[in-house]
């Protein structure tokens, strides 16, 4: 992990202990972050990393997590879309078939697996 990340994991940290103090109306009891038991700290931190992954984990909206070369059902489809009458072996392929065969494409397409998770204990 690189200063950079350390440096983001506890920022969020922060804002979320101090989400969590203030959704509790616990603003005035709560100590400090600097001021916290260091297993406080450590519990938000390792809450931070896993928001962050899961974040980062998610496309942004409008993009697909995709295989970088098409897989054996991604072709089938769009070989089945094609064979439907439109598409370039109608003749025809123009931006609106494209769009319509890409997209036959990418609902073939396999969903990555998710993330194995770390045993901390290994590390």
């Amino acid at each position: 992990m690189t200063v950079d990340d350390t440096a983001r994991v506890e920022r969020v940290a922060r804002a979320m202990r101090d989400e969590c103090i203030a959704r509790n109306g616990l603003s005035g009891d709560a100590l400090s972050w600097d001021e916290a038991e260091d297993e406080d700290r450590a519990a938000w931190l390792y809450s931070a990393r896993a928001a962050i992954a899961a974040a980062d984990a998610c496309p942004p909206e409008g993009y697909a997590l995709v295989p970088k070369l098409p897989t054996v059902g991604m072709l089938a489809a769009l070989t089945r879309n094609l064979g439907e009458g439109s598409g370039m072996f109608a003749g025809k392929w123009g931006i609106g078939s494209f769009n319509e065969d890409y997209a036959a494409m990418l609902a073939a397409a396999p969903l990555p697996a998710p993330p194995q998770e770390k045993d901390d204990k290994n590390d």
